[in-house]
């Protein structure tokens, strides 16, 4: 990660069904243009709340410190629907210098389509047919302009007015902490949705866990044997590692509050 904060975006995903008392765990790493993910650090949280992604990130923060001498800088975070981990970076923010928050893409077509709930198709195509021409705008004007089209068509569809759609959808993804999912947002060369991550997080239960439940004290060398097999990045040395969370008790809340 020491390296120039625009050449790579930062990504961080929580996932579960590791270990038998549900602590999910986080996984934090970096892509560069070659669209390949660098893994940088796990962190074995209590759950998955805005208190415990800022402390997760305090703590890459100190390290990252301790072994550069110099403060870590994020010019780009990857980040998906979920209103824990924005909330987390809007603390950090001046701190680690964002520049952007960005959504994943996939994210926005998943919320969208679950608020859509059943349609008729010709609707699910109009609805996708303005989402997509406004996901690959290439500036702010040209999203403006498909976006005020979007919004005519979808006001004169009576099934989208019934479930007050386009309140929801400029509510949400137009003027929302959620509305960084167009391409002219993301660097170029860069992915926009979170695929890098969520193929490791893949990888980690097929390879590592082989999709089993481990205990607790279990889980720490799986994440260690990670970090031994994973070769050096070779822009620059990756440090890796894993780190536990600071409250982990059985009366934490478990439950995954991510949006599909």
């Amino acid at each position: 990660m020491h390296r120039d904060p625009s050449s790579f975006v930062f990504r961080w995903d929580a996932t579960y069904k590791i270990n038998a008392l549900a602590y999910p765990v986080l996984f934090c790493g970096i892509t560069d243009p070659s669209r390949k993910f660098h893994p940088v650090v796990f962190f074995l949280i209590g759950r998955k709340s805005t208190d415990e992604y800022e402390w997760a990130m305090k703590q890459l923060m100190a390290v990252y410190e301790a072994v550069v001498g110099s403060c870590l800088q994020l010019h780009y975070v990857m980040a998906d629907a979920a209103l824990v981990p924005v909330g987390a970076l809007k603390t950090l923010q001046p701190q680690l210098g964002i520049k952007e928050v960005l959504m994943c893409f996939y994210y926005c077509v998943a919320c969208v389509n679950k608020r859509l709930g059943v349609v008729l198709t010709s609707v699910k195509a109009l609805v996708a047919h303005y989402l997509f021409k406004m996901h690959f705008s290439r500036s702010v004007g040209e999203c403006q302009l498909h976006w005020n089209e979007a919004k005519s068509a979808r006001t004169a569809c009576d099934a989208l007015e019934g479930k007050g759609f386009v309140r929801y959808f400029e509510g949400q993804w137009v003027n929302g902490e959620c509305c960084h999912w167009q391409v002219y947002h993301t660097p170029g060369g860069f992915l926009t949705t979170n695929n890098p991550c969520e193929l490791f997080n893949k990888h980690f239960k097929g390879i590592y866990t082989q999709r089993t439940v481990h205990g607790l004290c279990a889980t720490f060398p799986l994440l260690g044997s990670i970090t031994s097999n994973i070769p050096p990045s070779k822009h620059s040395p990756l440090h890796c590692g894993f780190c536990s969370a600071r409250n982990c008790n059985k009366d934490s809340d478990f439950g995954d509050e991510r949006s599909p």
